[in-house]
């Protein structure tokens, strides 16, 4: 999803993959809030991030 020709590839900014994989973690984990902090790097948001075919679950 975050390599070259993925999906969420762009823009490719270290903050824009971080924020795809933390969002692939959290979904995993039944979106519980306490599964999204990482030590107060994260933040759970109510708008939708997806993008163009970057979709976020």
């Amino acid at each position: 999803m975050i390599e070259p020709g993925g999906p969420c590839f762009y823009p490719n900014f270290t903050i824009s993959h971080a924020s795809a994989v933390m969002n692939i973690y959290y979904a995993s984990y039944k979106k519980n809030t306490w599964n999204c902090d990482f030590d107060g790097n994260a933040l759970t948001v109510i708008t939708d991030p997806s993008y163009d075919n970057c979709k976020y679950k």
